[in-house]
């Protein structure tokens, strides 16, 4: 009786062993995956990130040359200004030179409208 006790004691022994080099087998692949996941997430929001510098670039270039800026579709007159103009909050001023060819309605401009920006 005694050795039939030994024997399951061991092969419970095993048991846990080979479970728990299973679960560590799973572990570090889990652990592959989030890294490599991490890495492409770094990369991808490096590009994002380089796309915007020389998005926000072309436009201070754009609007440097001569105070003018050509309306894109998606753009807002608070996104222009704070694009353009560094503070979103300005996109009142940007109305008030503009009222004649936005309209009433500030949150309402057409692409393709020039629009005058203030110093």
């Amino acid at each position: 009786m005694a050795e039939k006790a030994a024997r399951e004691r061991e092969a419970a022994s095993e048991r846990a062993r080979l479970g728990k080099a299973a679960a560590e087998r799973k572990v570090n692949d889990l652990k592959a995956k989030v890294e490599a996941g991490a890495e492409e997430t770094r990369s991808r929001l490096d590009e994002a990130v380089a796309a915007a510098r020389e998005k926000a670039s072309a436009a201070a270039k754009e609007a440097a040359g001569a105070g003018k800026y050509t309306v894109k579709a998606g753009d807002t007159l608070s996104t222009i200004a704070r694009d353009i103009l560094g503070d979103g909050a300005r996109w009142k001023e940007i109305y008030e030179l503009n009222k004649a060819a936005i309209g009433a309605n500030p949150d309402v401009i057409k692409a393709g409208i020039e629009l005058t920006l203030p110093k």
